[in-house]
């Protein structure tokens, strides 16, 4: 049994609350794939709600493949590489992730009772609240979720980003 939880009270705060709710359901209603953005963060508050750690890490895992898109045939990779494009692949980041998959992977196999899952959930809390964060901002410029995947893939380095516009230039030339 877990204390009750008191309610929010801090009403000099409310207004500037209020106010960026609607700022964000506005974004939302103008996205490409709004109910993909409702879901997602409907998810994360009931993964943060819940007690247990190691589900509520698990919960967030699954909103992280969610928003990065991975099919069942992909492997985990793809998720890792799509959401540290959001920190421009910074090689930390990337590293992180896939420490947290490691995470991952024990609390599923093992299901550990690990005293660290605490800490493990706030570092991927961060992973998650980031990519919702650019699912709103950024929705209205993908028309499709190909097109989201598609951005999330590309290179994070500006040279491999303009060795692959001068081949696409070339691609256009050839087809024309």
């Amino acid at each position: 049994y877990m204390h009750p939880i008191e309610p929010y009270n801090n009403t000099t705060n409310l207004v500037k609350i209020i106010r960026h709710e609607l700022f964000i359901r506005k974004k939302i209603k103008k996205s490409n794939y709004p109910s993909i953005i409702n879901s997602a963060l409907i998810q994360y508050t009931r993964a943060l709600d819940l007690v247990n750690l190691d589900h509520a890490f698990l919960k967030l895992w699954m909103i992280l493949e969610h928003l990065t898109f991975k099919q069942p045939n992909d492997n985990y990779d793809v998720t890792i590489k799509r959401a540290s494009f959001v920190f421009r692949r910074d090689p930390f980041f990337h590293l992180k992730l896939n420490h947290l998959r490691d995470c991952r992977n024990k609390a599923v196999h093992e299901s550990s009772n690990n005293e660290e899952f605490e800490t493990y959930l706030f570092q991927l809390k961060r992973f998650v609240k980031e990519l919702i964060r650019f699912h709103i901002k950024y929705s209205v410029i993908f028309n499709t979720i190909e097109d989201v995947k598609n951005f999330l893939d590309l290179p994070c380095n500006s040279e491999e980003l303009s060795k692959k516009i001068k081949t696409l230039t070339i691609a256009k030339k050839f087809l024309r």
